[in-house]
């Protein structure tokens, strides 16, 4: 292979691996595990955008006899994820989709630092803008709403236990301080179903990128196999097995 489709290939192999690790993250993060939340962010944001740009230089390649571009050509910089993907020739996401996809452009370009350009008084968006997770939080309520809620089994007998052994405090997803047990319980119960079908969308959202490469593959065949490296976001899983897979970091 060239140079250049070497380079390619250790590019996808990179973005597959973020890719597993954020949904790995996003699925294993919970009310007492905020860092995985971060985490996941990070990863899935920094994954989505690399695959966009390698179906960017697909497309490219595909318009030009497998040539590859150069950044005067074929302007790809930068971290705007919804303007790589409509230079990607992707659908419009809509509803869940956009909303989450919309949390990661934002999260891409500037939230990632939120809290540490509020610590040091940095003008800009962040100041006026809440925290990574408060957004976040507005989106599992929207998974709520159209998905439902559940709850403790045990809340009533576990209430009645801590209540026994004391006082606590905890802070939730906005920042704000739990002190109440039964609230702490709901969080924590529901979170385990959120988390499942937060997993569930962004696979969606990661399937769709997927289709668009298998889609260029067929109008052109050039070194490296792109769609071998993400042949597990089809089709194939049905949408119960997506939101009860924990480990990510398994498939191959």
């Amino acid at each position: 292979m060239q140079e250049k489709e070497v380079r390619m290939l250790e590019e996808c192999e990179l973005t597959s691996a973020l890719l597993k690790s954020g949904l790995h993250s996003l699925r294993r993060a919970d009310i007492g595990d905020k860092g995985n939340y971060y985490r996941a962010f990070f990863e899935l944001s920094i994954a989505i955008e690399r695959l966009l740009k390698i179906i960017i230089i697909m497309k490219y390649r595909r318009e030009n006899a497998g040539v590859f571009p150069t950044i005067t050509e074929e302007n790809i910089k930068g971290h705007n994820l919804i303007e790589l993907w409509s230079k990607a020739g992707l659908k419009e996401l809509t509803g869940i989709h956009q909303d989450i996809f919309i949390f990661l452009d934002e999260f891409a370009g500037y939230t990632r630092f939120h809290n540490l350009d509020n610590i040091m008084e940095k003008p800009g968006k962040n100041i006026n803008h809440e925290s990574v997770l408060a957004d976040w939080k507005k989106i599992q309520e929207l998974i709520c709403a159209k998905h439902g809620r559940k709850r403790y089994v045990h809340r009533k007998e576990m209430i009645d236990m801590f209540a026994q052994t004391g006082m606590f405090l905890h802070y939730g997803m906005d920042g704000e301080e739990i002190t109440q047990v039964g609230f702490l319980l709901d969080e924590a119960a529901n979170m385990d179903y959120l988390q499942g079908y937060s997993v569930l969308y962004v696979f969606e959202i990661i399937k769709f990128m997927y289709k668009k490469v298998c889609e260029l593959e067929r109008q052109g065949y050039y070194m490296p196999v792109v769609s071998d490296f993400f042949s597990y976001y089809t089709d194939y899983w049905t949408n119960s097995e997506i939101r009860r897979k924990k480990d990510w970091l398994s498939i191959r």
